[in-house]
């Protein structure tokens, strides 16, 4: 399962984006964002959460649990 979540997370993203995207499109009195920086700023926040919680470890403490 841990194989896979990299993919899962890559098909949730997609997803998310593509609502997001239509979202936007769709509201009445238009959006203060353009959708490039919509999923710009998704796909930084992400790397920056994902790289702040490997450097605390949370990735090998995970490991080490899965493993026991």
């Amino acid at each position: 399962m841990v194989e896979v979540l990299p993919f899962i997370w890559v098909i949730v993203f997609g997803l998310m984006a593509f609502l997001a995207a239509h979202n936007i499109k769709h509201t009445k009195r238009g959006y203060l964002y353009s959708i490039t920086t919509v999923l710009t700023s998704s796909i930084v926040l992400s790397f920056a959460g994902g790289s702040t919680l490997q450097f605390f470890g949370l990735g090998y403490s995970i490991d080490v649990i899965l493993g026991d």
